[in-house]
């Protein structure tokens, strides 16, 4: 099969097609670069393969109801469901095609009402989207209950998950280079194979940064990121509502993965390696399984504990990251950095006073510059000096080694009583849960 198109090919034919859909006209956040013979059918990634789409008219080709003939960017055909066809004579030719209306829904194909001899064995994300309102999941049972009735139509303008529109990239992130230049053969390499790259893992504590890493990886691979965090996956309905709204290419990034439910965590194993999930299906004693054809997505975890994984879930995950421990001299450029993009000068030794207290997470860091850059404001000065890091750093009680008034108070009964003390008793005497 052959490779995606690359961030600069997909550049270059959104800058040829105008940056705007060759079906519809329409100009927006939405477009994507899109192979007019699939490359699951063979399709090469050349630019005569490839035009642009509006989300919308993406939506439509893969249901089937718009259809695209010809080589770009002069000799293209769109025909629609009922047959008539729009032909661009040249690539800078309005198409007299109807655009769809925001929110217009797809025709149906069928209005014959499901029933649970009609189920097909095998289907697609799209199937799903449209008949999810008729499949209930029961905790009890395990199943996903069938109520016979007629599908939803879907919306053409589904619900997207956008990443914010500047990622960072591997370039900007800093104090994690043996990560980074990992990852970036990790890619490469998936790029030189026409495939997408393994499943991904990063383990490290939090404000450490693992998000920042996911998000790169998406930027370097020219596509969305679509970030959840586990808990929000309370059962497997949850996960197919997700997964379903995934694209060939998108990065699904799951936070603390390891607060996974078990049932959920065991349907991610299937969705990670053979990219399908298998839905049982019961209506009161009958039941049957169906296998739901995913999108071939790239997934990015991140784990602060990679002990309370599954062990199969954590094996399914063959590329692994543990980050590396900051050191003051990247977090004092952090900092810098940090204090540049609030517009308030930050001077050198304000920046190592505020590397050291952050106690190696960036996360901390950029609260403190946050904290200090108000003081500033508040006082009227210029930049951000050693006397304005200690005046915010006082206000939240924290000295200059970074220890808050609890760290403090917990150092002070382990001195008082001059031997170990248990981590439940220290707990108590300091009025904190375990």
């Amino acid at each position: 099969m052959a490779p995606p198109a690359s961030p600069a090919l997909r550049r270059k034919i959104l800058a040829r097609d105008g940056h705007r859909c060759r079906a519809c006209s329409m100009k927006g956040a939405s477009l994507q670069v899109h192979h007019i013979r699939w490359r699951s059918k063979g399709g090469p990634t050349t630019p005569e393969n490839l035009t642009v789409l509006c989300g919308r008219c993406h939506a439509l080709v893969h249901e089937g109801l718009l259809t695209i003939k010809g080589t770009a960017p002069h000799a293209l055909i769109f025909q629609r469901q009922e047959g008539k066809e729009d032909v661009i004579a040249d690539a800078a030719v309005t198409l007299v095609m109807d655009p769809p209306r925001r929110g217009a829904a797809a025709p149906r194909k069928s209005a014959v009402p499901m029933t649970f001899d009609s189920l097909p064995q095998e289907v697609d994300a799209a199937w799903w989207r449209r008949h999810q309102r008729l499949l209930k999941w029961n905790d009890r049972r395990g199943v996903f209950l069938l109520e016979e009735g007629v599908a939803d139509d879907e919306t053409v303008a589904r619900p997207r998950h956008e990443a914010p529109p500047t990622q960072p990239r591997f370039e900007e992130i800093l104090g994690q280079d043996r990560v980074v230049e990992s990852l970036k053969i990790a890619l490469e390499a998936a790029r030189i194979e026409g495939r997408r790259p393994d499943p991904i893992l990063l383990t490290g504590p939090a404000g450490g940064g693992k998000t920042t890493l996911a998000r790169a990886v998406a930027s370097e691979l020219g596509r969305r990121a679509v970030d959840v965090s586990a808990p929000v996956v309370e059962h497997p309905a949850a996960l197919m509502t997700l997964v379903a709204g995934l694209e060939d290419g998108d990065v699904l990034f799951i936070d603390e993965i390891h607060a996974l439910p078990q049932r959920v965590a065991e349907m991610l194993y299937e969705a990670l390696q053979e990219k399908t999930l298998t839905l049982p299906i019961a209506q009161g004693s009958r039941m049957t399984t169906i296998t739901l054809r995913l999108a071939d997505f790239v997934t990015v975890a991140a784990t602060t504990d990679p002990d309370r994984m599954p062990r199969p879930l954590r094996d399914r995950f063959t590329h692994q990251e543990v980050l590396d421990v900051y050191g003051e001299d990247a977090l004092a450029v952090l900092a810098e950095r940090t204090a540049g993009c609030l517009k308030r000068p930050l001077t050198e030794g304000a920046a190592r006073l505020l590397a050291r207290v952050a106690h190696g997470t960036p996360r901390r860091l950029i609260a403190m510059v946050r904290c200090a850059r108000d003081v500033a404001v508040a006082r009227s000065r210029p930049e951000i000096d050693v006397a304005t890091v200690r005046e915010a750093l006082y206000a939240r009680g924290i000295d200059e080694r970074g220890l808050e008034p609890g760290h403090r108070h917990a150092l002070a009964l382990l001195r008082r009583h001059g031997r170990p003390i248990g981590r439940r008793r220290l707990a108590a005497l300091l009025g904190m849960s375990v």
